[in-house]
């Protein structure tokens, strides 16, 4: 049996070391400077501080359902990151601690609570969500993405990239080949123009998407945030548009407050809906609506509306 000299040894350890290094297992996305994050919580994933954004979500009084008040609201936290192992999580209260509930039930996560500080360990990419002292509405989502795969060169003209940082838009449309990727740590605003026009769709009125994508072989992706607070629910906007497609993926993205439904499908064929999270508190401001199309798979979602979250028509 070869002996190793401790100049052997020390080689091997710092390869081992080195490598291990390379291999973190979670990837956070820090938050663009003049994003007002939440402050009920803090988040902490292997030890390192998560963003927690904020989004509005309707209020505990009167029935959500029966609210048509825009000025009533409260608001839930969402931290987002991503791993490809078993990651442990920290999450700080503000408030004192009475209950904690994690959500879905059927994952059997049971947290560990000490003072006013949650622990809980994800073992594989999912979503949770997080109640304290019974709170449904103004809860914690934490979505565990998996780690990407193929991001796209910013310089391939083939596809618009959203950089780290905040971004405004008031209409972006991409066609065969191209790619919409917006990457973590980009906020995107979708503004509207007051001089633009509304234009006829399917017998309906409406001001044209953010995003509209036609043609073979398109995508939206990413592991950033587009937000549509800014919308008027007046203005007929869709977040995101796929018609007359062919071969679509729209994966990894966050959606927050649509002013209408957020990811419309319609009259398309091969499409793959994946990872998506959705965050809206207005009315119509459905999930996905798959209409007149075909092959049409939505998975490893989490999607939180007022209205539809995926619904299946014909029009």
């Amino acid at each position: 049996m070869k002996k190793f000299s401790v100049f052997e040894f020390g080689v091997v350890l710092i390869v081992l070391l080195l490598v291990t290094s390379c291999t973190k297992h979670v990837k956070i996305y820090p938050a663009p400077d003049g994003i007002d994050l939440s402050k009920d919580y803090q988040v902490k994933v292997e030890g390192e501080v998560v963003p927690v954004y904020k989004t509005k979500v309707p209020p505990k009084d009167p029935i959500p359902r029966l609210n048509h008040d825009r000025s009533l609201f409260g608001y839930a936290s969402l931290a987002s990151f991503d791993m490809n192992s078993e990651a442990s999580v920290t999450v700080e209260y503000t408030g004192e601690i009475n209950s904690v509930k994690i959500l879905p039930s059927s994952f059997g996560i049971v947290p560990n609570i000490e003072g006013n500080k949650i622990s809980f360990s994800i073992d594989e990419p999912k979503h949770v969500t997080i109640e304290v002292n019974g709170d449904w509405q103004e809860s914690l989502h934490i979505f565990a993405n998996p780690m990407e795969e193929n991001i796209p060169d910013p310089d391939d003209p083939n596809v618009v990239y959203f950089g780290p940082g905040i971004h405004e838009i008031v209409h972006l449309h991409v066609g065969d080949e191209q790619t919409v990727y917006i990457a973590g740590g980009a906020y995107v605003r979708c503004i509207s123009d007051p001089d633009e026009k509304q234009v006829m769709s399917s017998n309906q009125q409406r001001y044209l998407p953010t995003f509209s994508l036609t043609g073979k072989n398109v995508s939206f992706r990413g592991r950033g945030i587009v937000e549509q607070e800014s919308i008027p629910r007046a203005i007929r906007r869709y977040t995101l548009l796929a018609e007359e497609c062919d071969n679509v993926t729209i994966e990894g993205v966050t959606f927050l407050d649509p002013s209408r439904w957020t990811i419309p499908i319609k009259r398309s064929k091969n499409v793959h809906v994946d990872n998506i999270k959705i965050i809206g508190w207005r009315g119509n401001a459905d999930g996905v609506d798959i209409s007149s199309s075909e092959d049409v798979l939505v998975e490893n979602c989490f999607l939180r509306t007022l209205d539809d979250l995926i619904v299946v028509k014909t029009r």
